[in-house]
């Protein structure tokens, strides 16, 4: 059919031959397969349906029509968002340009023709426009305007910087036609156009029904506007018309605001325009209408009246009609023009506005005398104006006193522009001077800191205000007396301002400002309570300022405002007060900061004495202490500004200390601060000296004794004594779990110790009140005991653990001191936080220990002995500290010290056994017989650790073994007549191991078992053992004497393990031959010889030398040994001592004499 013939300009011809109802037809065709089209291939279909549709508008039958307006409304739909389905331009104006065209086809093609231009390619859009301007001149003017826009907009995009030959041969086609004329007379419309201040109005030199035309919906702005008017002024150009016509144009164009508009129209206005003939009648007409508008018209609507050109073209233009003749001829538009500048501005308020801001611009001059003319010019234009005028002018200076002025116009600046007066900053490097724009910029260069120009400009935007504020106050002086009642309602604006400025850190405006305070306020303290809250908090917000001087004088201004004030006058203001002030102390500025310093010293001493109770009402000083407080304690003593810190220390001790009530409610907050800060304020080079304290060979304890007796010399200490006065039962709520919060998490030596002695001061300030806290004290105290590192600490939480001690119940004293006593099975830091428990609880809570004596002294025995020499000496200390006698106390504990003593040494610890035999030697020694009760416990666990593998500090069971031997033998024997021999069996066992200190130590043990039981069957046990122990040394000593010096480690060690010192065989030896049957000593007589003779070998050391006995006998022997036996820390030497001493005394009796030498 006709509708899908294979182009859309055959469908539309074979249309014109259809009826109605074939086309109604199609039409219900196209509107399905539209319906079913994706977006994707929509465009091919609309090329074909959009021109059909359109012209069968033009049939009468309105079916037809339904079906078209259905279709296009289809249409509008599926395109409207979305721009990149094109449309049909070139059918579309083919059908707007054929004369058949009824009106209604054209109405519609206008409007698809717009949407259609507006999906083309750029190029496409550059191509097409020439030929929509062909025949522009008949086309109606509604259609006209749309197809100029059109053309106009493809010129911006495409035509900006140049036009190619083939479209600006097309453009010249049109040059000398009616069309030419319609469409230079829009660009140059265009051209006129500016964009309005504020979106509305008029532009100067058109009418509204012109700008609308130009625009169309939407104004025009910024890079639009300017790339249409520089593709207009080449388009122009490339059309080579007359200079007559185009010298409007190019007038426009070179009075246009955007610089490379301006420069292109100066530039065809010199190249293209010169030649113009400026006696053209027609030529002067369009310019002086241009000039003068047609606003004064009567006979013209007021929307096609055309305004006035704005006034730089109306410059230019006023120097054409002055080359002119006919311009000077031409009547009556040459006295429009004379009038019109004569009479057409008369002093307004548009005028008085322009005068103020003259003056007020010279007000802000650096030179003091055009500040002064120019204040007198505003008293002036003051006394001229009517009462608004009068207004404004109060208002406009006000604002500027006030900071609030509207901003001033923006200047360009050009590179001789004066930025500052010359020598207001120095010079620069090379010696020049330093004043415009470009040597600015050239020293920011140089310094290769190009961003260093801006800091310059805002230095000068800086001064030039400072300027006009006091150029302000100048202007104000003059004109404050005549003004009288004008002032009053801006008197609250005012005077903050004025306040502030009277303390700025420039002279002259402090003495401006102070004269306008003296003109317009006659009681300036009525003033100043009046306006308290406002003025105050205008310094507040100004203390912030960005500006160092508006900071400065905010300070000073509050710090002196602020003086002798009562709390329902600051209690607003007092925090913000004090937020200012520690920003002030640490502000960049010095002297900002010594502002702030001066402001600290007035807030603090109005601070303690809103809180002082003896000079405020108790409710106020709470409530100032409820302000305050709290934030000194989290902003100020916590600062890390050291001047912050310092003032706010100081203050909180002067609030304590005369607060009283008042500081109840703030006591966990302010202890807990204080402590706190015994850390956080101390010097923190202390703490590298304690790292390195080892290596510098200063005593860590001594150092930390140092560092906590200068921290309770502190102000912080001070303070904390205050808050023990105030203390109550009521206070202990809040505090006491701060304190057990902070015993576990503080830090630092000084804070830890602090929280330490201060639970203790504290129990000690409320005694019995504490008892509900016990538990949790001792709970948290214990567990900082054992977790405790520095031994200062440590004491320190034992000594407040022990205060809290004395108030526990039995339950709970009992479970501290058992899990205390249990400490000494454990590590060392266990058994060392044991033992300053212990002393700790014997100095403060000696009345509760006693009841546990059982537990304690049996550990406290025990652990005499540790191998660790810090700990035995602790617990030697402990062990001294006992009032009564050592045999008084190991028999009164026995029971107990002999139960833990073997459950020691069945422990799985090495040096727990070794630590118990050591104790059961000294509890031997000691006691003697009266431990015979007892022995079998002590026998039992000897004996059980004797086999087995061997530890280092064995020896020790062995030693402890020979005492209760010799201390219980009897006792031994009566209870088990066989356990003698077992002993004897096991210490033979011992003296066959591989170590030698334990074997010489079994051996020792061995002679002194034998001694102990004197059983004469012994000897047949023992004799053969220690004969072949005595060849084996001698043979062995042998070898090593003849063996080289490089032979092996192991053959060293097989000799080691074989031999023993004859003298320790010798020892038992004689010990055998003293309790043995005489039949037995004959049948080993020769054994025994052999042994004696290996002995007198050369190869054994001669253990003494024979002396006369008289000498033996001599004072200075015996003295030598009894000093001996004082010096020497051995037992076993001790012992071995004090039997020389007894023989020595039994030498000096001649009885003894003759029986030793018989």
């Amino acid at each position: 059919m006709a509708a899908e013939a294979s182009s859309p300009a055959a469908a539309v011809a074979a249309a014109a031959g259809q009826s109605d109802a074939e086309r109604e037809e199609a039409l219900d065709r196209m509107l399905t397969r539209l319906a079913l089209a994706e977006d994707s291939r929509l465009a091919p279909v609309l090329t074909r349906v959009l021109p059909y549709a359109i012209t069968s508008l033009a049939s009468p039958a309105a079916s037809v029509r339904k079906l078209v307006m259905e279709i296009l409304s289809h249409i509008n739909k599926r395109v409207k968002h979305r721009p990149e389905i094109s449309l049909p331009m070139l059918d579309l104006w083919r059908i707007y340009t054929e004369s058949t065209s009824s009106t209604i086809v054209r109405n519609f093609c206008i409007v698809y023709i717009e949407m259609a231009f507006e999906r083309l390619l750029r190029e496409e859009k550059g191509s097409i426009a020439p030929d929509l301007l062909i025949n522009i001149s008949n086309v109606p003017e509604q259609h006209q305007g749309i197809i100029l826009r059109l053309v106009v907009k493809a010129i911006g995009e495409c035509n900006a910087h140049k036009v190619d030959d083939a479209t600006a041969s097309k453009y010249q086609s049109i040059s000398g036609s009616n069309d030419g004329l319609v469409f230079s007379d829009f660009c140059f419309q265009t051209i006129l156009y500016q964009t309005p201040p504020q979106g509305i109005g008029c532009p100067a030199g058109l009418s509204v029904v012109q700008s609308e035309r130009v625009t169309g919906k939407l104004p025009l702005k910024g890079d639009t506007l300017v790339s249409r008017k520089l593709g207009i002024l080449n388009v122009i150009e490339a059309m080579q018309l007359a200079p007559e016509i185009v010298y409007p144009l190019y007038l426009a164009a070179a009075s246009d605001s955007q610089e490379s508009v301006t420069k292109r129209g100066e530039e065809l206005l010199k190249r293209k325009a010169s030649a113009v003939n400026l006696e053209d009648s027609n030529l002067v007409k369009r310019l002086f209408t241009l000039f003068n508008g047609t606003a004064s018209a009567e006979n013209i609507p007021a929307e096609q009246k055309v305004t006035p050109a704005h006034s730089s073209l109306r410059v230019r233009l006023m120097g054409v009609f002055c080359r002119s003749i006919a311009a000077a001829n031409a009547f009556p538009y040459t006295l429009q023009c004379i009038f019109g500048c004569i009479y057409a501005y008369q002093f307004s308020l548009g005028t008085h506005l322009l005068f103020e801001e003259a003056l007020t611009h010279l007000l802000g001059d650096q030179n003091d005398l055009t500040q002064d003319l120019a204040s007198q010019g505003m008293s002036i234009v003051y006394e001229l104006g009517d009462a608004s005028m009068k207004e404004q002018l109060v208002h406009a200076l006000v604002n500027t006193l006030s900071g609030a002025a509207t901003k001033k116009r923006a200047v360009k600046l050009m590179e001789d522009s004066e930025v500052f007066q010359e020598g207001t900053i120095g010079k620069n490097p090379t010696g020049g001077k330093l004043s415009t724009y470009k040597e600015l910029c050239s020293l920011a260069n140089e310094m290769g800191q190009p961003d260093l120009i801006y800091k310059f400009m805002d230095l000068a935007n800086y001064q030039a205000a400072i300027n006009s504020k006091r150029g302000a106050a100048f202007g104000f002086s003059k004109i404050a007396k005549q003004a009288g009642e004008a002032l009053q309602p801006h008197l609250h604006t005012l005077i903050p301002r004025l306040v502030r400025y009277q303390y700025d850190p420039d002279k002259n405006i402090q003495d401006s400002m102070g004269h306008i305070w003296k003109l317009i306020v006659t009681d300036p303290k009525k003033t100043i309570d009046e306006h308290y809250d406002i003025i105050v908090e205008d310094l507040l917000v100004q203390s912030g300022s960005r500006l160092w001087r508006s900071r400065e004088a905010s300070c000073l201004a509050l710090a002196d405002i602020i003086q002798c004030r009562r709390y329902s006058q600051v209690y607003k203001h007092l925090r913000k007060i004090w937020i200012t002030t520690f920003r002030a102390m640490d502000d960049i500025k010095e002297t900002v900061r010594n502002a702030g310093d001066t402001l600290c010293r007035a807030v603090s001493s109005l601070t303690v004495r809103l809180c002082d109770v003896s000079l405020t009402s108790p409710s106020d000083a709470k409530e100032t202490m409820n302000i305050v407080l709290p934030y000194l304690l989290s902003e100020g003593v916590l600062s890390k500004v050291s001047s912050v810190q310092k003032a706010s220390i100081s203050l909180v001790m002067k609030l304590a200390k005369g607060a009283g009530p008042a500081l109840k409610p703030h006591l966990s907050e302010l202890v807990s601060c204080m402590l706190e800060c015994l850390s956080s304020l101390e010097d923190q080079r202390l703490n590298y000296v304690e790292m390195h304290a080892g290596t510098a060979g200063i005593q860590t304890e001594k150092l930390e004794s140092l560092r906590i007796a200068v921290a309770k010399d502190s102000p912080m200490w001070e303070t904390l004594d205050i808050c023990l006065k105030v203390v109550d039962k009521e206070s202990l709520d809040l505090l006491v779990p701060r304190l057990a919060q902070m015993v576990k998490s503080a830090v630092g030596l000084n804070t830890r110790v602090g929280v330490a002695s201060f639970i203790t001061l504290l129990v000690q300030k409320v005694m019995v009140d504490i008892k509900p806290y016990v538990a949790t004290l001792l709970r948290v105290l214990y567990s900082a005991v054992l977790e405790e590192k520095s031994s200062a600490a440590k004491r320190a939480f034992a000594s407040s653990c022990a205060a809290v001690l004395k108030y526990a119940s039995p339950s709970q004293a009992q479970k501290l001191i058992e899990d205390t006593a249990s400490l000494h099975l454990g590590e060392k830091n266990a058994q060392l936080s044991a033992a300053v428990l212990v002393k700790a609880y014997l100095s403060n809570a000696a009345d509760v220990l006693g009841g546990y004596n059982a537990v304690v002294i049996p550990v406290i025995f025990a652990s005499r002995f540790d191998d660790d020499k810090d700990l035995s000496a602790l617990y030697g200390e402990l062990w001294e500290d006992i009032p009564s006698n050592e045999r008084v106390t190991l028999q009164l504990y026995l029971p107990e010290i002999i139960s833990l003593l073997c459950d020691c040494m069945s422990s799985s610890s090495w040096a727990g056994k070794r630590k118990s035999a050591k104790a059961i030697k000294k509890l031997c020694d000691a006691l003697g017989e009266s431990l015979s009760v007892h022995q079998n416990n002590i026998l039992k666990s000897l004996l059980k650790e004797l086999p087995g593998r061997f530890w280092e500090g064995k020896d020790a069971i062995l030693d402890a073994l020979s005492s209760l031997c010799s201390s219980c033998h009897a006792a031994i024997t009566a209870e088990d007549s066989g356990m003698p021999c077992v002993i004897l069996n096991a210490v033979c066992l011992a003296c066959s191991r591989k170590s030698k200190l334990y074997r010489e130590a079994a051996f020792s043990c061995l002679q002194q078992v034998i001694t102990a039981f004197k059983d004469p069957g012994f000897f047949n046990i023992v004799f053969p053992m220690l004969y072949e122990v005595s060849n084996r040394s001698v043979i062995c000593k042998t070898r090593g004497s003849s063996s080289l010096a490089a032979s092996s480690s192991t053959e060293q060690d097989e000799s080691d393990g074989a031999s023993v010192s004859l003298d320790k065989v010798l020892n038992c030896v004689a010990s055998c031959i003293t309790i043995a049957f005489p039949q037995d000593i004959i049948n080993q007589r020769k054994n025994i010889l052999e042994i004696i003779l290996n002995s007198l070998s050369p190869k054994e050391s001669w253990q003494s030398i024979d002396f006369p006995l008289a000498d033996r006998k001599g004072a200075k022997f015996a003295g030598e040994l009894a000093e001996l036996s004082e010096s020497v820390k051995s037992e076993q030497a001790k012992a071995f001592l004090k039997q020389c001493m007894s023989i020595l005394k039994d030498l000096e009796n001649p009885t003894g004499v003759a029986m030793e030498m018989d």
